[in-house]
């Protein structure tokens, strides 16, 4: 990888942009910025030694604190979790492939986003009463769903949460990593990229995990709260969408082998909609290579 010094401006942009990103998330802009955290923070650290990158880093949160003092616990915090993951992927973008890289990534924002809500707990705060105030609010929006309904959705929410987790840590490494390999290639910085779409190929081990959490809640009748139910309300919706990108992946190898270029526009359009028309197809691709018969 390239260095430095002729990036220096750059990084100095890129230093303001991780500024405004971080102040950003205190704002209603989150809901937006929330998905791009990473990007400022991965570029720096690509970009820039260590050295460098500790100095800019505690540049920017002192301005941070100097802007808002009243924010700047907030700040520190919330600039670990854009920090810390960076410098990680940007260090294993030197030795591993990009799948290795972002597994890595996903796996370092789980174990903070969870280490905040065990932080949380010691402190008091409670994240099932947050959850459960945020559900009466948006009930009382329908004063048509009766008591049993929003008990309901607020135990699914609960019990799903490491699903939510885990799907909030994939989405925000992959769309940095995307718009971060980006932005680099445009100052001439190689970062590695995943495989093409079309090759990707998830084990068959998946489908026995899927089959087994399938038996445990068919089968088993796991008990509300207990940890046979965790597995599988978490891991059923987790495979299911894994299985449904394999699904895409199968869609964009036969529209490549058959040149039909419409294919994988409709089929991301209708990915959405059809989840579980996707996942079976995913599953299909996995077990028994569907696609080889779509060699000419």
């Amino acid at each position: 990888m390239k260095t430095l010094i002729k990036y220096s401006w750059k990084s100095f942009l890129w230093s303001i942009a991780y500024i405004l990103i971080l102040l950003s998330l205190f704002t209603p802009l989150s809901i937006i910025t929330f998905s791009i955290m990473l990007v400022p923070a991965l570029i720096l650290a690509v970009t820039l030694n260590r050295k460098t990158l500790v100095i800019q880093y505690i540049i920017s949160i002192l301005i941070c604190s100097f802007i808002f003092p009243s924010l700047s616990i907030g700040i520190v915090l919330l600039s670990l979790f854009t920090l810390i993951p960076s410098i990680i992927m940007s260090t294993f973008y030197k030795k591993e492939s990009a799948s290795v890289t972002l597994l890595i990534g996903i796996i370092t924002m789980l174990v903070l986003f969870v280490s905040a809500l065990f932080a949380g707990s010691l402190m008091e705060l409670n994240i099932s009463t947050a959850m459960e105030e945020l559900v009466n609010e948006v009930m009382s929006q329908y004063p048509e769903l009766n008591q049993v309904a929003t008990e309901q959705t607020l135990m699914m929410l609960k019990y799903m949460l490491p699903f939510y987790l885990i799907m909030s840590s994939l989405f925000i490494v992959v769309v940095s990593h995307w718009l971060s390999r980006v932005i680099l290639e445009k100052m001439d910085i190689q970062i590695p990229k995943m495989k093409p779409i079309k090759d990707w190929k998830l084990p068959k081990s998946l489908i026995w995990y899927y089959l087994g959490a399938l038996f445990l809640q068919l089968f088993m009748n796991p008990e509300e709260g207990s940890y046979t139910m965790l597995i599988t309300v978490n891991l059923i919706p987790l495979l299911t969408f894994i299985f449904s990108i394999q699904a895409i992946s199968f869609l964009f190898y036969v529209a490549d082998i058959k040149k039909w270029r419409f294919l994988p526009i409709i089929g991301v359009i209708l990915f959405p909609f059809l989840p579980l028309v996707y996942s079976f197809l995913g599953m299909l691709d996995i077990a028994f290579d569907i696609r080889k018969g779509f060699i000419s």
